[in-house]
């Protein structure tokens, strides 16, 4: 066999594997643009479904008539009202949450939350959004108002809590 022979066949083998490294490359690059893309469109649509549920909590509490704190004019009493609160679960989605005392990052440690914990929200969230990176996503979330099982009372990062129980990966 001829060197120029086999010079063109050691080239097609050379030129072949790199276009083959290159195939696979190219793949995972796709995929895992994908998934980033899937993850963060799932997160935008927790967040709607959040702000949703959280404007119709306010919504409920504006339609709650005002309590009446003078004294009735009629000498016989009125039947005694029974209003029930209402209590707005959320879940931790993610495992060693922090409640803090004050709705930021240095804010004092009032408890550690595990993973699914279920917590009483507040009817409270920040005006403001804090960016905070977890796990190579970046949240811009309020902080929310809650109060745990053991009645402590704090605040969260929006991003670790939900209406739905699942692990958030971080």
């Amino acid at each position: 066999m001829s060197t120029g022979r086999k010079n063109s066949r050691l080239e097609l083998v050379v030129i072949s594997v790199f276009f083959i490294l290159f195939s696979f490359w190219a793949l995972s690059r796709c995929n895992n643009k994908r998934a980033e893309m899937r993850r963060q469109m799932e997160a935008e649509a927790m967040d709607e479904r959040r702000q949703d549920s959280i404007d119709r909590a306010a919504a409920m509490a504006r339609m709650l008539p005002p309590k009446d704190t003078t004294p009735a004019a009629s000498a016989t009493p009125a039947a005694p009202q029974v209003i029930k609160e209402q209590v707005t679960p959320l879940y931790v989605v993610l495992d060693e949450l922090n409640m803090r005392g004050e709705p930021k990052l240095d804010g004092r440690l009032v408890a550690r939350l595990k993973l699914y914990d279920e917590l009483v929200y507040l009817n409270e969230v920040t005006e403001f959004k804090q960016e905070v990176n977890l796990g190579g996503v970046t949240y811009n979330e309020p902080w929310i108002k809650v109060k745990n099982k053991r009645g402590q009372v704090g605040w969260v990062y929006g991003a670790g809590v939900h209406y739905y129980r699942f692990r958030r990966e971080s």
